[in-house]
């Protein structure tokens, strides 16, 4: 149980990071000794928390067919660690996507995350509302946005306050160059490295800048990631037109 544990952390750690190549590269190795084991808890647990890997590979199909194969499950009907994970990774396809049908299928998870006493864990709280604040980002509901924002920030780490900042760049949207300088310097100091490539891409887009554009793409090339356009836009969505938010929404 120990070296699964140390396993599965491996991985938590490389997917806060957003080294997708090493990722990668454990993945393969701890799924061939969880196949030999007939460790079916490592290997359903490490396909439902892989998912950035393979849409870094820009394989969302292959992503959506890993969470499927994910068999293991408690012996329990109330929702669950492992559910947390598989509704964090579809939302994450969901965004990378764009797919209206991937949209739907969220729903129930959310209703029934929200319903759970797992927002109570103050880390599976922060996960979740980066994520829901990129959805809402992405969906130009800033006021949602900034709401997950506060609440990002009154978590009082330092991972949660970098999240909180990339989500009001994203409520920016065409004005967020500023913001954004600033997420890719936090996200860096931090060492959440996919993301600070991710601002790094949307400022270089966002001024036209093909330095900048060309230095963020092969900063995310290094991590695994195939698509640095796309994968930008899954980490850092910006709101498709600015918003005003009327005093104290913010």
């Amino acid at each position: 149980w120990e070296l699964a544990s140390i396993k599965l952390f491996t991985l938590f750690t490389l997917r806060f990071v957003g080294d997708y190549a090493h990722m990668r590269e454990r993945y393969d190795r701890f799924e061939l000794e969880a196949q030999q084991r007939g460790d079916q808890y490592v290997g359903s647990t490490m396909r439902r928390v892989c998912t950035p890997m393979w849409l870094a590979e820009d394989d969302p199909e292959g992503a959506l067919h890993d969470l499927a194969r994910a068999s293991w499950m408690p012996a329990t009907a109330k929702f669950h660690v492992q559910h947390f994970h598989e509704l964090v990774g579809r939302s994450e396809i969901a965004l990378y996507t764009g797919a209206p049908e991937h949209r739907a299928a969220l729903a129930e998870g959310v209703e029934r995350l929200e319903r759970s006493l797992l927002l109570r864990v103050h880390s599976i709280r922060a996960q979740y509302d980066f994520v829901r604040g990129r959805l809402a980002v992405a969906d130009g509901d800033v006021r949602l946005a900034a709401r997950l924002a506060k609440r990002l920030v009154a978590a009082g780490t330092p991972a949660a306050r970098c999240w909180a900042m990339a989500l009001r760049a994203g409520i920016a949207g065409p004005a967020a160059a500023p913001a954004l300088e600033a997420v890719a310097a936090e996200a860096g100091t931090l060492g959440l490295r996919a993301l600070a490539a991710a601002a790094r891409h949307r400022l270089g887009e966002l001024r036209g800048d093909e330095a900048i554009l060309d230095e963020a793409a092969s900063s995310l090339a290094a991590l695994g990631v195939r698509a640095p356009a796309r994968m930008a836009a899954m980490l850092v969505p910006l709101a498709p037109r600015r918003h005003q938010l009327a005093s104290g929404d913010g």
